[in-house]
């Protein structure tokens, strides 16, 4: 059950609205062994359950080891050596509270709230996506300062009078090499605007302003995820609200990942724990190389909807050098080889004149997520940015945007038109297959003026 990817941290789904952190704390504490009592801290924090607020809470809480026997330890007991505590190596670990069972998950998948705010005080929703390979919390967490491990997300705008009245969510995705499930990217798409659609139900809900945060191919996700929108009706209300995007190292054009293709192709001399990673793996990394390889009908189209909308994007890039993806000794791999820049500036530059704005960041492409105080460049820029959103809205100098609708073609047109060869397709699942999808035709024939 246990995950090094959630570096220890974990979320619990169902709690009853009226539970206090602390009778949640002792639930946990009670699912220890006599030898766990005193050895394992957990640092729980409550948020509403973003779908139900008004029912249920959510929990997320980090496990830490503590260096000696505290004076919770059971006498007579032998002290655990484990990392982590064993009810939280099962499979589907769960508590009962209040006569509710509490499921626990080391995922995070689908969206979940990283801190309270008062129902009628949220000013802006605020949803981010990790990247490849990634998790949707621990990908956030910065450097350990002052004895703990920040998660900037939850910890920095969560305590910021400026930003405190933002609603932010992490959306899960599965995106692990070894995964033992296939998803395209259309359906990643699909969950997130679900998962947003319950989330945003109420009225009020609906026309609140929303912003966008994706790292690398969370930043992709983010891009369909938009184009999509923008031409379904039923997210027409989300679609409009959308004020802004933050991008973190996202690739349109490039991105150097031939270290990790490398460990991808060493199939046979991969030990048994990564089994299985070759097909899912190269799978996203197919993703990657569509996306990045060209200008991608999806790409075009989001270049186009963007000023239409009155969507303003920040793209932060990497100006340090990731360490590559190499083999080491014990079979495994670790980032531990030569240096290399993994996006360039130019590969995260659109040129959407007057709508994008790009910005240097002092961090590698992993640790351009992973901030460490509340005066780290980064943070403070992206403060300023979202400060600028809520007083622009609340000054009503950003209006909810009308979504221009294009040509609208029933299928007995599309039936008249003939396959395309070499059309840019919208996603790396249309080009796998032989014939141009009815999706592509429609965009050729929107472009047409009669």
């Amino acid at each position: 059950m246990a995950s090094k990817k959630n570096r220890g941290t974990y979320r619990a789904q169902g709690i009853d609205i009226n539970t206090t952190k602390d009778e949640f704390t002792a639930a946990l504490e009670e699912q220890l062994t006599h030898g766990e009592k005193g050895i394992f801290k957990f640092d729980t924090r409550l948020a509403p359950y973003c779908i139900e607020p008004r029912l249920f809470q959510i929990a997320t809480f980090r496990v830490t080891r503590s260096s000696c026997t505290t004076p919770g330890h059971q006498a007579g007991a032998i002290p655990s050596t484990s990392e982590t505590p064993s009810f939280l190596k099962e499979e589907r670990p769960s508590l009962n509270l209040h006569g509710r069972t509490i499921e626990i998950d080391p995922d995070f998948y689908g969206l979940t709230q990283l801190y309270p705010v008062p129902e009628n005080e949220i000013k802006l929703d605020i949803v981010a996506l990790s990247g490849l390979n990634s998790h949707a919390y621990a990908s956030w967490v910065g450097p350990e300062s002052g004895g703990s491990k920040p998660m900037w997300l939850q910890d920095f705008l969560g305590q910021d009078d400026k930003l405190k009245y933002c609603r932010a969510m992490v959306f899960g995705y599965d995106t692990k090499y070894d995964s033992k499930t296939q998803f395209w990217i259309e359906d990643y798409v699909n969950i997130l605007l679900t998962e947003l659609g319950k989330a945003r139900g109420r009225e009020e809900e609906r026309k609140r302003p929303l912003v966008f945060m994706g790292h690398s191919f969370g930043g992709t996700v983010v891009t369909h995820a938009y184009v999509t929108a923008s031409e379904d009706e039923k997210y027409k209300d989300l679609y409009d609200s959308i004020t802004n995007i933050f991008f973190f190292g996202v690739p349109f054009a490039g991105i150097k990942l031939d270290d990790v293709r490398a460990m991808l192709e060493d199939n046979e001399e991969l030990p048994n724990r990564c089994r299985g990673i070759d097909e899912q793996g190269r799978q996203l990394l197919g993703y990657i190389d569509y996306e990045t390889g060209r200008l991608t009908q999806t790409t075009r189209t989001f270049m186009k909807k963007v000023p239409e909308n009155q969507t303003h994007i920040y793209s932060f890039y990497e100006t340090h050098k990731t360490p590559e993806v190499i083999k080491l000794e014990n079979g495994s791999f670790g980032r531990h080889g030569n240096s290399s820049l993994v996006v360039h500036k130019r590969s995260v530059e659109l040129g959407i004149t007057g709508f994008e704005e790009t910005i240097a960041a002092q961090a590698d492409h992993s640790t351009i997520v992973k901030l460490k105080s509340l005066q780290d460049e980064t943070y403070t820029t992206i403060q300023s940015y979202l400060v600028r959103i809520i007083q622009q809205w609340e000054s009503g100098d950003t209006a909810i945007r009308q979504k221009p609708m294009g040509p609208q073609l029933e299928e007995e047109d599309l039936q008249k038109i003939p396959y395309t060869k070499d059309a840019a397709f919208n996603s790396y699942a249309d080009e796998l297959d032989a014939r141009c999808h009815p999706e592509t035709r429609k965009d050729i024939l929107s472009e047409i003026e009669t």
